[in-house]
Parts: C-alpha cells; structure tokens; sequence
C-alpha cells in the first residue's frame, strides 16, 4: 500500500496521473480514500467523467455524501454563526 497525502494546493487528480508512472505500482489497482472532507473528493471523483479510469477502488470514511456541498455564501454563514 502507498499513502501519498495531497499536499495543500494540490489535487488527487495532479496525483493519480502520477502515480501510474512510478514503479512497482499497478495502475490497473489503484484505490483512493479519504475521511470526511476527503470521502467527499472521494465521492467527487467518484461521480466525475474526469477521473474515469483513474482508479480501480474507493473508500470512503464518514459518510459525507448525505451532506450537500455549500455554496461560498452559504458556507461564509455558516462560519460566522459558529463565531457568534
């Protein structure tokens, strides 16, 4: 198993088209994973037509999938209430 975090200001994406090309790694058995806020770039890439064939597995922690994403507004209220 290779644990390859996503450093800040990167993407899962940026790391996928990378991985296939460092050996003794099998492309074909690719498994990506992430708990809360990464189940749902998990989910993400799960659903997008971009990420096809990029991975042969998912796991994901903490069901986020029954959370709805936030607008940028709606998130920005949300904070502040916590701040009140």
């Amino acid at each position: 198993m290779l644990f390859i975090p996503t450093p800040p200001n990167s993407t899962i994406t940026s790391t996928l088209t990378f991985i296939p090309l460092t050996p003794p790694g099998d492309p074909n058995r690719i498994t990506i994973g992430g708990q809360s806020a990464g189940a749902m770039s998990v989910g993400a890439h799960m659903t997008s037509p971009n990420s096809k064939g990029m991975f042969a597995g998912a796991i994901m922690e903490s069901n986020p999938l029954a959370l709805p994403f936030h607008s940028r507004d709606t998130a920005s209220e949300n904070a502040d209430a916590v701040f009140e």
